[in-house]
């Protein structure tokens, strides 16, 4: 079985890609979103990722949101979709 990759940058067409890919009947895995649900606020690899995370990053997080994880990954997450 021959495995490929899509890579690139922001709007570079990945998605483009690998929806052609799915209508011509290649399985599809699409890392970004199995990322995204694995560290879904309450997840596992969430809490585990919290607690590891340095005493001085939280120095620098506005207090408001520091107190509330998932506040600060969904406001992380709309940040990062532009």
């Amino acid at each position: 079985m021959k495995r490929i990759g899509i890579t690139g940058g922001i709007a570079s067409g990945k998605s483009a890609v690998a929806g052609m890919l799915r209508e011509m009947g290649f399985h599809v895995i699409d890392a970004d979103r199995l990322g995204h649900e694995v560290i879904e606020p309450g997840k596992p690899a969430m809490t585990k990722l919290s607690t590891s995370l340095a005493r001085e990053l939280w120095d620098q997080i506005d207090a408001s949101i520091a107190g509330n994880w998932e506040r600060l990954c969904l406001q992380m997450q709309r940040n990062w979709a532009g």
